[in-house]
């Protein structure tokens, strides 16, 4: 009788280990599928934020299929029970969403599937008996279940409503402290941001070449602009460039610094360690770059950085020092760097588009249209 009853419990016992072990297994499962899903929602959003969309609307479709393609090939460098996440792209494992106006009261939007300008990418990673790919208990013959179901589901969102940069303690922002001259009010220079490159009338002679990380001397579709310092003892409005002062008093060796490591927590402390331009700022400047400031900016080549846009730069005491009033954030890459014979400093930069964890965006579902075309960061929920 003592021999059955202890049989009896050792085997409750066994059930119940044999349970417990499965769970953690299963729950193992369920967090290894949740990494490798938000690994390839986060692929796929960095595919739709690069500088394809600088070339137009015909650039989409291409963007839709390079998303689709780095999800599934992210997901299966990940294991999940001891094999390959799957993302099956003809499934519906990845789709892509957008905000439109609501018809339900009180409901101000609704996220529709499509493929024209989404700003979320959703994806659903599955190990189930339904795909043919469920997960392998190990107590099969003591719990009767052979496999267990996992499901993940991952959303990444694209958000462009950038109202700040704020670097991390440890992390610095990756803001090179230029100020571009944004449009001339009287519109004879054009030598602008917006005349050069949202109007696109600026020179295509450089590219980028993202497998080999190196600027080329070959033109790819995206305008550049020539920024132009001020001769040493020339005219202020020579420049359509300003050097800005954020947080270094514009001594050289700070300023190269920050040109080489960004921008960090410490040098914004004066603005709450962050880069707001909601309602402009106004930074010390100056029209000229010293010899340090142009070569740390050689080390940039080709590399996505943020400038800031000013609109105007207002002459203050003496030694050519300015006031620049920022007003936005936009994303550039420093193509080339030279002298010229009269001792000013060319620098021509393309604008790109970069994502960083430092940009802080507003929490909106709008259009992203209506947002920053440079600047992203990805959202990931659940």
């Amino acid at each position: 009788m003592t021999t059955s009853m202890v049989a009896v419990a050792l085997l409750v016992a066994m059930m119940g280990i044999a349970l417990i072990v499965d769970r953690l297994w299963l729950s193992t499962a369920q967090w290894e599928l949740t990494a490798a899903a938000e690994a390839a929602a986060l692929a796929a959003g960095r595919e739709l934020v690069t500088d394809a969309r600088l070339l137009g609307p015909t650039s989409g479709p291409l963007l839709i299929e390079h998303a689709r393609q780095a999800a599934a090939e992210i997901a299966a460098q990940n294991l999940v029970a001891g094999q390959p996440a799957h993302i099956d792209t003809e499934a519906g494992d990845v789709r892509f969403l957008k905000p439109e106006a609501s018809k339900t009261p009180g409901q101000p939007v609704e996220w529709v599937e499509s493929e024209d300008d989404p700003t979320e990418v959703l994806i659903r990673a599955q190990r189930t008996r339904f795909r043919g790919n469920p997960v392998a208990l190990f107590m099969r013959e003591l719990t009767r279940q052979p496999f267990g179901d996992v499901v993940a589901q991952v959303a990444v969102r694209m958000n462009n409503h950038i109202v700040a940069i704020r670097p991390f303690d440890d992390v610095p922002a990756p803001v090179l402290p230029l100020g571009i001259w944004k449009v001339d009010p009287t519109n004879t220079r054009k030598d602008t941001w917006q005349t050069a490159i949202e109007e696109r009338g600026g020179k295509d002679q450089y590219g980028y070449d993202d497998t080999q990380h190196l600027v080329t001397l070959q033109a790819d579709g995206i305008p550049e602009l020539t920024l132009i310092t001020a001769r040493k003892n020339g005219p202020a409005s020579e420049a359509n460039m300003q050097l800005l002062d954020l947080g270094t008093d514009l001594d050289p060796a700070l300023v190269e610094q920050q040109i080489l490591l960004g921008l960090s927590r410490e040098q914004l402390e004066k603005h709450d360690g962050e880069l707001r331009l909601s309602s402009g700022m106004t930074f010390p400047s100056l029209p000229q770059l010293q010899s340090r400031e142009r070569t740390a900016l050689e080390e940039h080549l080709g590399s996505q950085r943020i400038a800031l846009l000013y609109t105007q730069a207002t002459p203050v005491g003496k030694n050519g020092y300015q006031q620049a009033g920022c007003v936005e954030f936009v994303a550039i890459r420093v193509m080339t760097v030279n002298d010229l014979a009269d001792g000013r400093c060319q620098i021509i930069v393309q604008p790109t588009v970069m994502t960083t964890r430092t940009a802080v965006a507003e929490n909106t579902s709008a259009d992203h249209r209506d947002g920053n075309p440079y600047l992203f960061r990805l959202e990931l929920t659940h």
